[in-house]
């Protein structure tokens, strides 16, 4: 089965890559109805810090910080929907951001795609994650763009999603 996944945040096609290993098609995308927030590590839930650990140092624990989609009506947050996603690659980015400990996965929104030319068409049944566990720390600065200002070194970040990556295939 082939699914679409709407990224935000530092989800670039660079890191997609890193977590289903490979770079799909993509579209740039608006979902409505929802803001980015930050979230800081140590505020989330102690079964997702845990987790989190495995891969990080202390130092890491303690700095880090996270986009998140919270619903918010009248706002937005733009990003790249990924499309021919199959369901291995799918349980990949679940396994990455922790789905059900962390973010909860919806399915089915309608996810605004706007072309090279300014016209907007609706997609239907993109997947995304939103609503994250653990305290929210602010709404995330305005910023031009796909993508806003990295909270991480993105080097570390494609690291980490390769690591989880690969221990997942080989449980799975």
């Amino acid at each position: 089965m082939s699914n679409q996944y709407f990224g935000y945040g530092e989800r670039t096609p660079e890191v997609m890559g890193a977590i289903i290993g490979r770079v799909p098609d993509y579209d740039a995308a608006v979902l409505a109805g929802f803001r980015l927030f930050t979230q800081n590590t140590v505020d989330m839930s102690e079964p997702v810090r845990n987790i989190m650990a495995i891969n990080r140092s202390p130092e890491e624990m303690e700095s880090s910080q996270f986009y998140v989609a919270v619903a918010s009506e009248g706002d937005h947050i733009p990003g790249l929907v990924y499309r021919g996603i199959t369901d291995q690659e799918f349980a990949l980015v679940g396994n990455f951001d922790l789905e059900g400990l962390w973010l909860k996965l919806y399915r089915g929104r309608f996810i605004h795609i706007f072309n090279e030319d300014g016209s907007s068409t609706r997609l239907g049944d993109a997947d995304y994650h939103a609503n994250p566990s653990g305290i929210l720390t602010k709404p995330a600065p305005k910023f031009e763009g796909i993508f806003p200002p990295s909270l991480s070194n993105p080097e570390r970040t494609l690291e980490i999603a390769t690591i989880a990556r690969m221990k997942f295939l080989a449980e799975n």
